[in-house]
């Protein structure tokens, strides 16, 4: 049985907590981003790891930043298909995105992000009062009464702090 309080399914709302989004000021521009998901992750780092040490970092601001914006003054980033009968892709959408960044000034690049990175903390705290809601209910991490699992840390890219680690688990 997963724990609860009340009606809200408290493990599955820790398991699934993720795309915090957020409008934020970057320059006197509004822009909404949204923390990936480990999905998202996953795909950031598979298309960074082609490139050199030194420019992986940068790599990974681009590919992130192509998934984390989803609007600009209050209009929604969206892929506009060239015919009326060409779907919506996804991919070219982050491709779209990818581009328009790379022509950005680094600088610009550099304050989005660190935007971004304010908001993965942000979503964090969350977590972690979330784990210590469950806790506190008299649930523990692993699901077993009076056995507390292992604490655990997940993190991100090592290079400078891309992703902050975060402590999981008792």
């Amino acid at each position: 049985m997963q724990p609860t309080i009340g009606k809200e399914n408290l493990l599955e709302k820790f398991l699934v907590m993720g795309g915090l989004e957020e409008e934020v000021e970057v320059l006197g521009q509004r822009i909404v981003l949204h923390v990936l998901t480990s999905g998202e992750q996953r795909e950031v780092y598979e298309r960074s790891t082609h490139v050199d040490v030194m420019a992986r970092m940068r790599a990974i601001q681009h590919e992130t930043l192509a998934r984390a914006i989803i609007g600009i003054n209050g209009n929604p980033i969206t892929y506009v298909p060239k015919d009326k009968e060409e779907k919506i892709d996804e991919y070219k959408l982050i491709e779209q995105n990818l581009k328009t960044i790379q022509r950005a000034n680094q600088a610009v690049i550099d304050e989005i992000f660190a935007k971004y990175e304010e908001l993965v903390t942000k979503q964090n705290s969350q977590i972690d009062d979330l784990k210590k809601k469950l806790t506190s209910h008299g649930q523990e991490t692993d699901g077993k009464p009076g056995n507390e699992s292992e604490s655990k840390t997940l993190s991100g890219p090592t290079e400078e702090g891309a992703f902050p680690s975060r402590n999981i688990g008792g």
